[in-house]
């Protein structure tokens, strides 16, 4: 019997962890370094439950993390904020929303996946704040790697490269 057992964290609690720090009011976690190592900590988390740890993830599990990250706005509120993030919170946010952008996939709908509806849809915003994001040094290859997981996806790319505003960042 092991008294020193982590209890085993549900998406929801993860998710709003992160949310609510990103979205507290002690100056958000770059002006409070208490908030940004739980930040990182919730983060690390958040990847323990997308990428397994010995085993692959469970892909109910999974699911649930995906509409629950969407729903929240988790995905949004990350990009937003990435400049606030310390280095390796960076770093594993990029891959967390990586892996949610990959396969979030919904089978029910066979003409857009759940990512084109939320970047194209909900925040459309998200990918110039990306691209802003690519000029500033610290962030810039975070940016770089979430606007080219983005850019994989052939409705997002298509808009992407229609609008005509994008042509003052390039």
């Amino acid at each position: 019997m092991s008294f020193f057992r982590r209890k085993e964290r549900q998406p929801a609690e993860v998710l709003r962890a992160i949310r609510d720090n990103l979205l507290s009011e002690d100056g958000g976690p770059q002006a409070n370094p208490g908030v940004s190592a739980r930040l990182d900590r919730s983060l690390a988390v958040l990847k323990e439950m997308l990428y397994g740890d010995e085993a692959a993830p469970d892909t109910d599990l999974y699911t649930e993390l995906v509409h629950q990250a969407l729903q929240t706005d988790v995905v949004y509120l990350l990009i937003s904020d990435m400049a606030s993030l310390s280095f390796e919170g960076r770093h594993d946010a990029v891959q967390c929303i990586s892996s949610l952008v990959r396969r979030c996939k919904d089978e029910t709908r066979s003409r857009r996946s759940l990512t084109e509806d939320y970047i194209l849809n909900t925040h459309p915003d998200t990918l110039a704040l990306l691209v802003r994001g690519y000029g500033v040094p610290d962030i810039g290859l975070a940016c770089g790697q979430l606007i080219r997981e983005f850019m994989r996806h052939k409705a997002i790319l298509e808009a992407f490269l229609g609008a005509v505003r994008w042509m003052v960042y390039i």
